[in-house]
């Protein structure tokens, strides 16, 4: 099936074979790391290569060059004052992902389009994340590909979908009740790494952290808080702030109404 869609099979292919544990980071370029830096392009590309390297296989880390993504980002740094920035970010962004997706994924447009693809097909799930001085893009596998890959032991239901070249992924959500320990286990670790002050954690955050940790979409983690909060209602506080929605911002839905939509959660331990 996914065989006649080559873009498709390339970003799953490339994310399993090329990474160490199906999971890609690709570090976004902000004005903190431009300020970090000094503005100095050498330092900027070797943290970058140093922090996309770090799940990749040493056969995919070694066609990455820090020199060649420096001359990149030296001549971004000759932009017009006020969109160096945005340069420096969309020649980072080009350099990775021709050389780690393509050849038939070679834009930043085009990689984003093929993610959110894979991404609603529930193939693959991605967040945003602060890792040090960097924030970046991480994107893993929520499916596995066959036969390299051995199953998890909490799949309960699955569908092969034929990649061609022998290789097959395997669409799955897990179910069980040894599932669902786990689910309770890394939301509750989620909450107290996150708690601030009040308490009162964004949804959106809780939500990145658990699907990250236990490699399950955002539509089973928001399956599995309604129903933790259907069996036990008085262990968590609702509420809603206003802020932008996006995708990865979406506020969950506990009803039937906006007035049953909430972006903000406290759990009581």
């Amino acid at each position: 099936m996914l065989s006649k869609f080559s873009q498709l099979r390339s970003f799953l292919v490339n994310l399993y074979l090329k990474t160490t544990d199906g999971e890609l980071s690709l570090p976004k370029v902000t004005a903190e790391l431009l300020e970090v830096c000094k503005g100095d392009a050498k330092i900027m590309a070797e943290k970058i290569i140093e922090a996309v390297s770090t799940n990749l296989t040493e056969i995919a880390g070694s066609k990455l060059s820090s020199f060649e993504l420096q001359k990149r980002l030296g001549s971004c740094l000759q932009a017009i004052k006020g969109k160096e920035i945005k340069s420096l970010e969309v020649a980072a962004d080009q350099y990775l992902i021709s050389n780690l997706m393509g050849p038939e994924i070679t834009s930043e447009r085009t990689y984003d389009i093929v993610r959110d693809q894979c991404t609603s097909m529930f193939l693959v799930n991605y967040g945003y994340f602060r890792e040090g001085v960097l924030y970046s893009e991480v994107v893993y596998l929520t499916s596995w590909l066959y036969p390299e890959m051995i199953p998890p032991s909490n799949i309960d239901e699955f569908t092969d979908l034929d990649l061609g070249d022998d290789k097959r992924i395997r669409i799955h959500e897990p179910s069980s009740l040894a599932f669902k320990a786990r689910f309770e286990e890394a939301v509750s670790k989620a909450y107290r790494n996150e708690r601030p002050q009040f308490e009162f954690v964004k949804v959106s955050t809780l939500r990145k952290h658990v699907c990250r940790n236990l490699r399950i979409s955002d539509r089973l983690f928001d399956s599995g808080i309604v129903e933790l909060h259907q069996e036990n209602p008085d262990r968590f506080s609702l509420s809603y702030s206003f802020e932008k929605v996006t995708a990865k911002r979406l506020p969950i839905l506990l009803g039937d109404t906006v007035k049953t939509t909430y972006n903000l959660i406290h759990i009581k331990e």
